[in-house]
């Protein structure tokens, strides 16, 4: 069938025309140039103060991804201060909201399952 992957024609683009769309982003070469060491620095700068050390500016810093600075440090405050944002949030919600918001979580878990 034409949809098998892998296939010759599974590539083609639905208009017919064999190329493929332009990347949003241009290709860039990953850079693996962080020591020990200054992964230890990032992390101290992270943890003496979240606030002013984000994953953006520790990226920017260290020329790498923000989410390799998330992999590397944590900042716990951080999150315990969104979880408790959040938890005000959802207190204000009312009967309909909390029972779709619980409903679609049943629904996502069974998304595995051939039920």
């Amino acid at each position: 069938p034409p949809s098998t992957p892998g296939s010759a024609s599974g590539t083609q683009l639905p208009n017919g025309s064999g190329a493929l769309p332009t990347t949003v982003r241009a290709q860039y070469e990953k850079k693996y140039h962080l020591t020990p060491v200054q992964v230890e620095e990032m992390c101290k700068l992270r943890t003496e103060d979240p606030k002013l050390w984000t994953r953006v500016k520790l990226a920017e810093k260290f020329e790498c991804s923000q989410f390799f600075v998330s992999l590397c440090c944590s900042a716990p405050e951080i999150k315990e201060k969104r979880d408790k944002e959040l938890a005000q949030i959802k207190a204000r919600w009312g009967r309909k909201k909390t029972e779709a918001r619980e409903d679609r979580q049943t629904r996502k878990a069974l998304w595995g399952r051939d039920a």
